[in-house]
């Protein structure tokens, strides 16, 4: 049942971009032999645990060849046509908040002053990780993530708050890089699709003293009735996967 499990949530996560990929929904710097600029259009890379080595080569080609990272919110008001982003922009967001975020992924982004977007669960993390090991899989503590937003180099946002499939609420979903164990222990029971969306951004509000404006589905996969009830909670921007319809965030598209 394990294994069966295991497959369906590999499938549910990875059919959209195949879809994409057959339909010519992925931009076109993917495919090209010679990829052209951007233009008007700012790509969202997407990590979840990232080895050191590899985000430091991503970071590495992306100063050499001039391009800007810029946080949620400026591309929100992109393509919501309130301020152009700068020339080859592009997003780097990190989801599920492990200590790979802090201990891999924030010390690259600093050292080169770039910037990230993560989006963490807020029932998951802790005041402390003195309780539980760094080898255990915690996911980052309350002050790991104050001390990455107040550097400014990863900009916080909301992945719900107990991290549940949407499709299938509440379903949970494993957190990438944590133990499992763990997780499950700070899950909390199930609340509604509205009050745990308000919950998460209650939390991160009060902890980071900012306005939290973005939610990212876990797994990537929203509903209708999520997107309705994000607004209902003040969320502006909501992100999925790949859409076919959207090859790459310009002006004009919907947030």
């Amino acid at each position: 049942m394990e294994i069966i499990k295991t497959l369906r949530e590999s499938w549910e996560k990875n059919w959209p971009e195949l879809r994409c990929a057959c339909t010519g929904g992925i931009p076109e710097f993917v495919t090209a032999r010679q990829p052209g600029p951007l233009g008007a259009g700012v790509p969202v890379f997407h990590y979840h645990v990232i080895e050191a080595a590899t985000i430091e080569a991503d970071l590495d080609f992306l100063s050499r060849n001039g391009y800007s990272t810029i946080g949620a919110d400026a591309l929100l008001d992109h393509i919501s046509g309130r301020a152009r982003a700068p020339r080859d922009s592009v997003v780097l967001s990190f989801d599920d908040g492990p200590q790979n975020l802090y201990h891999v992924v924030y010390p690259a982004l600093k050292r080169r002053q770039l910037k990230g977007v993560a989006f963490v669960a807020t029932a998951f993390h802790s005041d402390s990780v003195s309780e539980r090991r760094i080898d255990d899989q915690c996911p980052c503590s309350w002050p790991q993530i104050i001390e990455m937003h107040n550097s400014e180099c990863i900009d916080f946002q909301s992945h719900t708050h107990s991290h549940r499939f949407l499709p299938w609420w509440p379903e949970p979903l494993p957190l990438t890089g944590s133990n499992p164990r763990i997780v499950k222990a700070m899950r909390g029971p199930a609340l509604s699709i509205n009050e745990d969306f308000r919950l998460s951004k209650e939390i991160l509000e009060r902890q980071l003293n900012k306005k939290v404006r973005h939610l990212a589905f876990p797994m990537f996969r929203g509903t209708e009735e999520a997107l309705e009830e994000g607004r209902q909670c003040g969320y502006e921007a909501f992100w999925w996967g790949a859409l076919p319809s959207q090859r790459i965030n310009v002006p004009g598209h919907s947030p």
